[in-house]
């Protein structure tokens, strides 16, 4: 690292004759190549170009995000994509199976299932198995159509950009 150039200091690091101040005042950085030195102060900006291009409209990349973008938020967080994909393969389980599937922690799973059941995807029903409290869950039919709509969402984003991969 080296203090940079612009700026003058005597062997002590005292600025004499700056107004910025002395030897703390001021930042030592690596030198880029290319960029010439100038006197970086602490609290300035530095911006360096970016090699990377933006995504233009109509590129690939933006109709990908468009089609992630609009599937449906509650199913698409990964606590409750698990929940709704292992719901979504049985009628119904009880809260100890998706406890044990999901490796969640009691208060994370129900919450999660109180969100789909706030947007009408999941049905709750507490029962008894014996003396033994039981809680079922089932999705509803709502919520196996938005299933199968994310379902179909995720996989033309990803197929988009696996055909793009493939012209290559």
């Amino acid at each position: 690292m080296g203090l940079l150039a612009g700026h003058d200091s005597g062997i002590d690091g005292d600025c004499s004759g700056c107004s910025r101040g002395s030897y703390g005042s001021y930042a030592t950085v690596d030198v880029i190549p290319g960029l010439g030195m100038a006197p970086l102060w602490r609290g300035d900006s530095l911006f360096l170009p970016s090699s990377h291009t933006t995504a233009r409209a109509g590129s690939r990349l933006n109709e990908q995000l468009r089609t992630i973008a609009e599937l449906d938020r509650v199913i698409h967080e990964p606590g409750r994509l698990m929940i709704v994909a292992l719901l979504a393969a049985v009628k119904e389980c009880d809260f100890l199976y998706l406890l044990g599937e999901t490796e969640m922690n009691k208060g994370n799973l129900s919450s999660h299932l109180a969100r789909l059941e706030e947007a009408g995807y999941l049905q709750i029903e507490k029962t008894y198995r014996g003396k033994v409290p039981q809680t079922l869950l089932r999705l509803t039919r709502s919520g196996r159509a938005a299933f199968e709509e994310y379902r179909r969402g995720i996989n033309a984003a990803l197929s988009k950009e696996l055909r793009a991969l493939w012209k290559r």
